[in-house]
């Protein structure tokens, strides 16, 4: 950080002065210190035209949700241009908005990003679990029987899903 700050002050060259000011502001938000969103958010108002805007808001999403603080990665996450995200990206961006609104307590908001990732390699059983267990939530039972069937194979759901279907059979 210190160094991107070094050449920052040194250079002439408007690029790399602003790819130096979003490493400063990737760097604050990594070592969470105070006023690094302000940073980032500095960087997109200073430098509006940089092809790393988009990639500064998913940055900063993706780091607030690994450490669990979904409130502020839906903040981020709504800044993000969905549009320009690589396939890869999308998968992630889309379960990850929809687990933070699912934290949140939104469920109806976190259900049509669950539902993008549904065929997802990587994302697909974690979002028919949690469309499962919404739809559990909402005695929708049929509905979550269908999510959850589609898990029942996968060994970190097991204990979780013999307690709902069997409350499910129960009711």
């Amino acid at each position: 950080q210190i160094l991107f700050d070094k050449v920052k002050s040194k250079t002439d060259n408007m690029e790399v002065e602003s790819d130096c000011a979003y490493y400063i502001a990737n760097c604050a938000i990594r070592l969470d210190q105070m006023g690094a969103d302000v940073l980032v958010e500095s960087f997109v108002e200073d430098y509006p035209t940089s092809t790393k805007t988009n990639q500064a808001y998913i940055e900063v999403a993706h780091y607030y949700f690994d450490q669990g603080k979904f409130p502020q990665a839906l903040e981020w996450f709504d800044k993000v241009d969905e549009s320009s995200l690589s396939y890869d990206d999308l998968d992630r961006f889309n379960f990850q908005k929809g687990y933070s609104y699912f934290s949140a307590n939104k469920k109806k908001e976190a259900e049509p990003y669950f539902n993008k990732v549904l065929n997802s390699k990587e994302y697909g059983s974690q979002a028919k679990y949690y469309l499962g267990f919404m739809a559990y939530d909402n005695d929708n039972y049929k509905e979550a029987n269908t999510y959850f069937d589609q898990v029942s194979g996968e060994e970190k759901y097991k204990e979780k899903l013999s307690y709902f279907q069997a409350d499910m059979n129960f009711k």
